[in-house]
């Protein structure tokens, strides 16, 4: 409907280690995203191409989930 606010969203970012055992969790909610375009590409990259991303989120949680840090 015209005028109507779209749903916001929820979602999370987990992380790893580099043993593959959990790190951190970054949860969010109420969440918009605002715009999406390449990020500029190193003459020097083979095939790598990364986005960026602007959110707008109302929450967001952090949780440190590492147990044995060195």
């Amino acid at each position: 409907m015209k005028g109507e606010v779209p749903a916001r969203l929820t979602g999370m970012i987990q992380t790893y280690d580099n043993d593959k055992r959990d790190l951190f969790t970054l949860n969010f909610q109420g969440a918009d995203i605002l715009n999406v375009q390449p990020d500029k590409l190193d003459a020097s990259a083979d095939g790598i191409h990364s986005m960026k991303i602007d959110i707008y989120t109302e929450k967001m949680s952090f949780q440190y989930l590492a147990m044995d840090v060195e």
